[in-house]
C-alpha cells in the first residue's frame, strides 16, 4: 500500500505558509492549506499525475 508521509520540513513550511497568508485571513488560510494537503493526498491514488520537472542541463 502507497503511502504518503509528510517530512518535518515540509510540515514546518505548511505552518509558515498558514501563518503568512492568515495575516490577512484567516479563513483563506485555513482553506488553502486543506486545498493543498488534500492535493498532495490524491498522490497516494494518481502517483503519476502532474507533469515531469525537466532535467536542468
Amino acid at each position: 500500500m502507497v503511502q504518503l508521509i509528510w517530512s518535518e520540513n515540509a510540515i514546518n513550511d505548511l505552518n509558515s505558509i498558514g501563518k503568512y497568508i492568515a495575516q490577512d485571513s484567516e479563513y483563506a488560510a485555513q482553506k488553502f492549506i486543506q486545498e493543498l494537503i488534500k492535493k498532495a493526498s490524491l498522490l497516494v491514488a494518481h502517483p503519476a499525475k502532474g507533469r515531469p520537472i525537466p532535467n536542468p542541463s
